[in-house]
């Protein structure tokens, strides 16, 4: 797995809005581009498969990212700064496309693909972050308004919209969200930063995806174990040696306390980000006695049976944390700088706004940090949880059908990728 929440967001979107006959979903991937491989791809295309209807059909090709990271990696000869090889890149784009019969056939390919399609449906996780905007936005601006040009609608699914630098936000604003037929947040702080109305602000797909994941109501929770996971990068930085030692010593802490053993579990494979980096530090705290174990998980389902099992949960994975609250067991997330910030500033609401104490490792009080973890673990309710997620299914529910009858099929696009439904 490159990224299991990855994953489960492209099933979660299948599931919800798959359940029609003669649907093919077509990905347009970059796996050609060396971020995933195609055994990923082929395995998020099984998976999804298997989560949606059976005649739902899931097929790969390389779209618009696949040529524009190539044209952008050209550039680079240019030796301009970065932004200048973005822009470059940007505007020759179109151009590049008819340059060459193998670019002319891909172009008519994807054109082909939207002019047959009813609508494009773009899921993500934090796909218009400031790390990972011009790599995405350049490209995903002239395959948006590709699908303008064939008047096909392009919905904007749920997803992370901050940080963005001035000129991101410009860009965005002005040039990608007036291609958008509509638009979603999972963010309350983008409600705020970027002008969405409060009927645009959404839970998570994963989260909301009861169909795939069920509503538990209720749970028993041991004193048993605690399940933790460490980034060990945020996708700006790699994490330092000095934050993941903190981590080390708070959770040493954090046993003397509970006197409860670890176990570390991974959303990622090292392609994409090593979730077990981490492992050294831990076996060299308290002077190499902290109890931890490595848990090796095949899917979410794993992790959910895990968090079954669990006391608490201390994640620096976002989907970490959904996975472990849908099996009855309290999450405190791990923020390191900006972007982890930003990403659970309005985490609390997936909790069922039980004041859910997030763990900063730059600015980490240990020992408040210790007292307030355990009276989280301690009062935690599963069950407003659980009625977080009734109204996550029920809003998003309400997203896909304004979809459904906005297209007047059951159509969508995924990510950077695209969804389309095939007439018979």
């Amino acid at each position: 797995m490159a990224s299991l929440g990855d994953e489960c967001i492209l099933r979660s979107v299948i599931a919800g809005l798959g359940d029609s006959e003669g649907v093919e979903c077509l990905i347009h991937s970059e796996e050609q581009c060396g971020w995933f491989d195609d055994q990923f791809n082929k395995t998020q295309c099984e998976r999804a498969e298997t989560a949606a209807a059976p005649k739902v059909q899931l097929s790969c090709r390389p779209g618009l990212l696949y040529v524009y990271a190539r044209l952008f990696n050209k550039a680079r000869h240019l030796r301009f700064p970065e932004p200048l090889r973005a822009l470059a890149a940007f505007l020759y784009l179109p151009f590049h496309l008819l340059s060459t019969r193998e670019n002319r056939s891909l172009l008519k390919g994807i054109a082909a693909d939207i002019e047959r399609c009813e609508a494009c449906y773009f899921y993500g996780g934090s796909a218009w972050s400031a790390q990972f905007f011009w790599t995405n936005a350049c490209p995903l601006f002239w395959h948006f308004a590709l699908c303008r040009f064939y008047h096909k609608d392009v919905f904007c699914g749920p997803q992370q919209y901050g940080r963005q630098t001035l000129a991101q936000r410009w860009f965005f604003r002005f040039f990608i969200r007036p291609l958008f037929t509509d638009v979603r947040c999972r963010n309350a702080r983008c409600v705020e930063e970027f002008g969405f109305a409060g009927h645009q602000l959404l839970f998570d797909e994963v989260f909301a995806c009861t169909r795939l994941y069920p509503v538990k109501h209720r749970y028993q929770r041991a004193r048993s174990f605690i399940l933790i996971n460490f980034r060990s990068t945020n996708f700006v930085r790699a994490i330092t040696a000095s934050e993941m030692k903190a981590f080390a010593a708070f959770l040493a802490a954090l046993d003397q306390r509970l006197a409860l053993p670890f176990k570390l579990f991974g959303m990622s494979d090292p392609a994409f980000c090593d979730d077990l980096q981490i492992l050294s530090h831990l076996q060299n705290a308290n002077g190499g006695r902290l109890n931890v174990e490595v848990a090796r998980l095949k899917d979410e389902y794993d992790l959910i049976d895990l968090s079954e099992q669990a006391y608490g949960t201390i994640s620096m994975s976002f989907h970490g944390c959904l996975f472990s609250m849908m099996g009855g067991c309290p999450a405190v997330p791990v923020t390191s700088g900006p972007y982890y910030d930003y990403k659970y500033a309005d985490f609390d609401r997936y909790t069922g706004n039980q004041t859910v104490p997030i763990l900063s490792l730059q600015h980490l009080d240990q020992v408040h940090a210790v007292e307030s973890i355990v009276e989280y673990f301690e009062r935690y309710d599963p069950s407003r949880t659980a009625e977080a997620r009734v109204q996550a299914a029920a809003q998003i529910g309400s997203w896909y059908m304004q979809i459904r009858n906005d297209c007047g099929v059951e159509v969508y696009e995924s990510g950077v990728y695209k969804l389309s439904e095939m007439r018979q």
